[in-house]
């Protein structure tokens, strides 16, 4: 198969770091089946989609208010995790097969999607974030939630971004307690779905990238 490719916005390199290495681990590829581009360092350069099986792009500290739908500040969450349900086209879709009805996941933002762009199919929703999971066409995904994320790598985020307004410093130890109290193990199917829907030969990913 051709490699799958991460997109990285983070500028920190333990933050950056980390995020790699879940990816890698929880979708379990090696190193050479998953490569790495940080966009904090450069620009991105010319991409041929035939050459990678999948790309993901990673989260980062930054706020984004135009992206096609509306993107505010209406539905924030909390660091830690969330409750989410599945809407009935989520339950139905390929890439969210494995995940039960309702399953807890990590999260913590300042921004969300209030309102869908155009053609989008909501996936998945929490009590306090309508918008968790949405798909537009076929083969682009979006997860407001952290499908990468295990107890360590919340408790690495939170110990780089404890200054960034997510929560009150003085916080950051209990919420590394309660994420290594949390049970989150579904997200991770996430992850290797999309290794096995998009780790076919060059010709099917090409039928499936034209539907």
């Amino acid at each position: 198969m051709e490699p799958f490719l991460l997109l990285s916005i983070r500028a920190d390199d333990a933050a950056a770091d980390n995020e790699y290495e879940s990816f890698r681990t929880l979708a379990g590829l090696t190193e050479a089946e998953l490569r790495r581009i940080r966009l904090d360092r450069g620009a991105l350069g010319d991409i041929d989609l035939r050459d990678w099986s999948g790309i993901w792009v990673g989260g980062g500290p930054f706020n984004y208010t135009d992206q096609g739908g509306v993107v505010d500040r209406r539905y924030p969450e909390d660091v830690g995790t969330v409750r989410v349900r599945l809407t009935a086209a989520g339950r139905s879709d390929p890439l969210l097969a494995e995940l039960p009805e309702e399953f807890d996941a990590f999260t913590g933002h300042k921004e969300a999607v209030s309102e869908l762009p155009g053609g989008a199919v909501l996936l998945a929703s929490s009590a306090d974030c309508p918008v968790q999971a949405f798909r537009v066409g076929a083969n682009v995904y979006a997860t407001q939630f952290h499908p990468e994320l295990d107890a360590a790598g919340l408790c690495t985020r939170i110990d780089v971004y404890k200054h960034a307004g997510y929560f009150p410093p003085s916080e950051a130890d209990e919420l590394k307690a309660l994420a290594w109290r949390s049970d989150v193990s579904h997200p991770p199917a996430i992850l290797r779905a999309f290794v096995r829907l998009y780790s076919g030969s060059r010709d099917e990913r090409l039928t499936s990238a034209n539907r």
